[in-house]
């Protein structure tokens, strides 16, 4: 079995929720670390720690990997990783708290392939109509011209329409009514 380095460990106690190890040793990790730390947690809890120990409300997981044309760059703000996981709860707290709402999860690949999902795109594609709305109203834009998991131009009003209408009527009607463009 791999040991984990503390700072692998301190990640996946976010991730896992465990609070009590995040107060253990949140002295013990550096910035980036709790940036990680930030940007993956489900828990508004952690979240709130981490935000007295100067963790920014808009922290991003950020960096490159790979070699040669397979490389590629990435930028996960925390409020965008959390409608993409459709921690709901998480989120509310991260928009209340004043989180750029427009803020694009993204990848960059070397050969000019790139994805650029906003909260309210991932918040889109989860079916999630509280975030939706939550988004809307703090001003989120409707609008947005990202690029979606096939690297084609996206809206959040794009990407509605992509399933069934059956599923997708109140969404494109809450889009709409926000100023929505077809």
């Amino acid at each position: 079995m791999k040991t984990l380095e503390p700072k692998e460990e301190f990640v996946q106690a976010a991730q896992k929720g465990d609070i009590s190890y995040i107060q253990r040793h949140i002295d013990q990790v550096s910035e980036k670390i709790k940036i990680k730390a930030f940007v993956y947690t489900a828990s508004v809890e952690i979240s709130q720690l981490l935000q007295v120990h100067g963790i920014n409300i808009d922290a991003k997981d950020k960096g490159e990997e790979g070699f040669s044309v397979y490389s590629y760059m990435w930028t996960y703000p925390a409020l965008a990783v959390s409608c993409k996981e459709n921690y709901t709860e998480r989120a509310l707290w991260l928009i209340q708290q004043g989180a750029n709402v427009n803020a694009c999860w993204s990848v960059m690949f070397a050969n000019g392939i790139k994805y650029c999902l906003t909260p309210l795109m991932w918040s889109v594609k989860n079916k999630n109509l509280l975030l939706i709305q939550s988004l809307i109203t703090a001003q989120a834009d409707v609008n947005y011209l990202g690029y979606d998991d096939d690297a084609n131009r996206a809206t959040a009003f794009s990407l509605a329409k992509k399933y069934p209408p059956k599923e997708y009527t109140e969404i494109t009607n809450l889009l709409k009514s926000a100023g929505a463009k077809e």
